[in-house]
């Protein structure tokens, strides 16, 4: 299988990037949101504030100075990253580019072989050459689906990018409350995990293409048709591991992110 450049370089792109209108949305979604997240920030901490005073009341005691600090030092962390949001995001997307580009520098193009579906070889009769033909057509259509499959994922992971972004600001917000606190670290590592995803697709286009030109995937067989459907069947094969590899990639960083 080929590596189209084209491909790496969209999952490498930025956000603003890898559609600017898509961008632009997202960040005016992300900017008009911060105030309802400062809100809740607000609301957040005065329950916490009452909460606390009522706790030292009981006790015949009084909230002194310090503690204040420490709870407003929290609210004023987070309210650094709820303003913040976007251009933290825009910066971890930007890193991963970065890290992208030296995974895609590190192996050449030269060990990136294309995938060829093989020519018919010696002399068949009209039902082989009829089997033969129908398995070129199904190897050409899993080359080219798996092709359309790394390409509708990279499309799922900068939309769901693009998600991340414009709802950040609300769900940031809510890392302060113990109760919400869950929400926010799910939300964090579903963030993370998409940027592991980056790295895992730009290293199976990259590596896989090398492991299967090994041989590996030799077969010897004896008969003129045996070898054309075994030569076939390799390549159908190749395609249809490239493309479970792809969709696994997904669940494989969920799974390393406990999402």
């Amino acid at each position: 299988m080929k590596v189209e450049s084209s491909t790496i370089n969209q999952i490498l792109s930025s956000l603003k990037d890898y559609n600017p209108t898509v961008y632009a949305l997202t960040d005016a979604v992300s900017k008009a949101l911060i105030p309802v997240a400062l809100v809740i920030l607000a609301t957040l901490m005065y329950m916490e504030l009452a909460n606390t005073n009522r706790m030292f009341a009981q006790e015949q005691g009084k909230m002194n100075i310090n503690l204040f600090i420490l709870v407003g030092l929290k609210y004023f962390i987070a309210f650094a990253l709820v303003m913040m949001s976007g251009q933290i995001i825009d910066a971890i997307v930007w890193l991963n580019s970065a890290i992208g580009w030296l995974i895609d520098k590190t192996v050449t193009t030269n060990s990136s072989p294309e995938t060829v579906i093989p020519e018919i070889k010696g002399e068949l009769n009209f039902l082989q050459k009829g089997l033969i033909y129908g398995m070129q057509m199904i190897a050409y259509f899993f080359i080219w689906a798996s092709t359309i499959v790394a390409k509708i994922l990279v499309f799922l992971r900068f939309f769901t990018l693009y998600i991340y972004k414009g709802v950040a600001p609300i769900l940031l917000s809510a890392y302060v409350s113990d109760e919400w606190k869950n929400v926010a670290t799910n939300f964090i590592r579903g963030f993370v995990a998409l940027i592991f995803q980056g790295f895992l697709l730009v290293l199976i286009l990259k590596l896989y293409p090398a492991l299967i030109s090994n041989d590996m995937f030799d077969l010897v067989a004896s008969g003129t048709f045996v070898e054309n459907v075994l030569a076939l069947f390799i390549v159908i094969a190749k395609s249809v591991i490239f493309i479970i590899l792809l969709i696994g990639s997904q669940n494989m960083v969920k799974r390393w992110m406990g999402v």
